[in-house]
């Protein structure tokens, strides 16, 4: 069923190449990003999620002033 009805439409076989070349440039772009971005802002990322907040210090972490 859904073949006939793909069948009826024009243009259709170009969205898929599309949808390939769009997903293509999106992780390509994300790629490269990743690849040159700065190691210490990563590292900075990598220690969010271990640092603890003190809620006596208004929600700033242990030992900053």
């Amino acid at each position: 069923m859904y073949k006939q009805v793909l069948e009826t439409i024009n243009g259709v076989e170009v969205f898929p190449m599309l949808s390939l070349m769009i997903f293509t440039v999106v992780f390509a772009v994300v790629l490269i990003w990743v690849i040159t971005l700065d190691k210490k802002i990563v590292h900075k990322m990598e220690m969010l999620p271990l640092e603890q907040a003190d809620p006596s210090n208004g929600g700033k972490e242990h030992g900053s002033r």
